[in-house]
């Protein structure tokens, strides 16, 4: 589809804002505005909660090695540890409102887990489903408007182990959104490339 005179439009036809990624009724940037590197940070601010198996923990405090709650290619919910913490600089936040529950707050570009698979944030519209995970299941959440935040705020990603995914209080969140598929396969081959050298650095016994 064609790109809007103040942005692009994605396949579904919603027109975003090429300066924040925000869909445009959500966005107050100037129209002259062209870049979209604002859109790009694939985030949550520091306050956002993330489950854990010892409660809910706040993405600032989380480091390499922690373990959280992850969503698997199963459809369940298991404990995976956490490979690194990424951060970035202050960006702008989108509040997703939906029918239930405290708004979730994070960047446009980030990809959560809808009724139709890893959506974008600013990919989505009103009457859009995603989902949370709420005392033991996963619940529906239907999208009823966004807001975007005045103030922009330090971002922060987890990229965890196995599953590629994290559970935020209100949203299931994947560590990937951009080249999802080779930045996965590439993560795996670190990491076993890791554990490789690991093992054969290992003083070996002697056998009497």
């Amino acid at each position: 589809m064609p790109d809007s005179p103040y942005g692009y439009t994605d396949h579904g036809g919603t027109p975003h804002c090429n300066n924040c990624g925000f869909p445009m009724g959500a966005c107050s940037c100037e129209s002259g505005n062209k870049t979209r590197e604002s859109g790009n940070k694939i985030c949550f601010p520091a306050s956002a909660e993330v489950l854990t198996p010892n409660g809910t923990r706040l993405i600032a405090e989380l480091v390499a090695g922690n373990d959280v709650y992850a969503f698997g290619q199963d459809g369940r919910i298991g404990v995976q540890s956490i490979i690194r913490r990424k951060d970035y600089p202050k960006t702008n936040i989108l509040s997703i409102h939906a029918d239930n529950g405290a708004p979730v707050r994070v960047t446009a570009s980030h990809s959560i887990l809808t009724e139709k698979g890893w959506k974008r944030v600013g990919n989505l519209k009103p009457g859009d489903v995603f989902f949370e995970y709420y005392d033991g299941t996963l619940a529906p959440r239907v999208v009823r408007h966004f807001t975007r935040e005045a103030t922009p705020e330090t971002v922060h990603n987890l990229i965890v182990s196995n599953c590629y995914t994290f559970v935020v209080r209100g949203c299931i969140a994947h560590s990937f959104t951009y080249f999802r598929s080779p930045r996965m396969f590439l993560s795996r081959v670190v990491q076993a490339s890791a554990k490789l050298v690991s093992a054969q650095s290992q003083p070996t016994q002697a056998t009497t």
